[in-house]
């Protein structure tokens, strides 16, 4: 859990998206204030500093190399990239922009909760399906070779923002017995919680 309070700016074009994402952001503790803009302008990010900055990915397509001066300047430390379709992200020219999270435009608020504590912790934060595009596998395979089969399936089902009795139904077991696996899992990874397990089995850290 993050003990420290936050500044996050939200920029999309979709007014009704953007504001149900302040919506729900508004709600996390470790936020304590959401801010907004339907554009990136430099002056208004480098006046405001956000901490966190989870933007419409085909305005970073736009402006991508504006977002790569901010990034490497420090002016901008974290960014999430929003999207709608897979088909629409620039994978290798963001990742090699210091962009290095991903997210569904229309996520769940537990995984908008994940995807920005683990941004801010440091790591990279993608879906499962996304994980072959930047060849987290190999990148990250020194964290995981333990894990058996089945702890791998409970971990993909964490990432994606699944409950423990969600993953029990799915995998035709009790609660108990997940959590039973994630007690295994976070003693392997050597972690403490749902985050950071997330965060260091798919990524390694920026």
């Amino acid at each position: 859990m993050l003990a420290h309070h936050y500044s996050s700016m939200i920029i999309m074009q979709q007014g009704t998206l953007l504001f149900g994402l302040k919506f729900l952001i508004e709600q996390f503790h470790f936020i304590d204030k959401v801010m907004t803009s339907n554009c990136i302008e430099r002056e208004m990010l480098v006046k405001s500093r956000p901490n966190i900055l989870l933007v419409e990915s085909a305005l970073i397509n736009q402006s991508l190399d504006l977002v790569r001066e901010l990034k490497r300047n420090k002016i901008i430390n974290h960014i999430i990239a929003l999207y709608e379709r897979e088909d629409e992200l620039m994978v290798e020219d963001f990742w090699s922009s210091g962009i290095v999270s991903y997210l569904p435009a229309y996520s769940t608020q537990r995984q908008l909760m994940v995807a920005m504590e683990g941004e801010l912790c440091g790591f990279s934060i993608l879906p499962t399906r996304m994980a072959e595009l930047v060849e987290l596998r190999n990148a990250s395979s020194d964290v995981q070779p333990n894990l058996t089969h089945s702890e791998r399936t409970v971990m993909e089902q964490v990432a994606g923002g699944s409950t423990n009795k969600e993953i029990a139904k799915s995998m035709h077991l009790s609660v108990r017995t997940i959590e039973t696996y994630l007690s295994k899992i976070y003693r392997k990874l050597g972690v403490r919680n749902r985050v950071e397990a997330v965060a260091k089995y798919w990524q390694t850290p920026v």
